[in-house]
């Protein structure tokens, strides 16, 4: 299975947003699945770098358009032009998405408009990997993914 994980970088503190997605690369190895994250394919720390904004939503569409599963990770009250792009290609595309969203901030959000995404709330970072790791245990066995 190959993931596509959407989330947000601007406004972040660098150095725990690299560590909390090298975790999240993690849990997607140790199922065995492949995954783009854009920040560790491309060793890109936003605001150290620029990049082109036509080669980013150009890569964008290519790995969404390979993507069994688009998963939006959620973590700051501020939105994010980039992921909501990201997510509309997604849909667009009918590609399954999953949005992780912070319990105390997803009032700043209106997810399910149009595009009926499976919502996990949770706490804090560690329970975040844990109903992560649930929720891709229940989604590759229920699909017949991981055989």
């Amino acid at each position: 299975m190959k993931i596509y994980l959407c989330y947000k970088f601007s406004w972040i503190e660098k150095d725990v947003l690299l560590q909390e997605l090298s975790w999240i690369k993690a849990v997607f190895d140790d199922f065995g699945f492949e995954s783009f994250i854009f920040c560790l394919e491309y060793n890109f720390i936003p605001e150290a770098q620029v990049l082109d904004a036509n080669f980013v939503i150009t890569k964008a569409k290519e790995k969404i358009s390979e993507a069994d599963l688009v998963l939006i990770y959620i973590n700051s009250p501020q939105k994010s032009e980039w992921m909501l792009i990201e997510q509309g290609i997604a849909h667009a595309l009918g590609k399954k998405i999953a949005v992780f969203v912070k319990n105390e901030i997803k009032s700043n959000y209106f997810l399910t408009y149009g595009t009926n995404p499976d919502i996990i709330e949770y706490d804090e970072y560690a329970d975040f990997i844990d109903k992560l790791k649930k929720y891709l245990w229940k989604y590759t066995y229920a699909t017949n993914l991981h055989e």
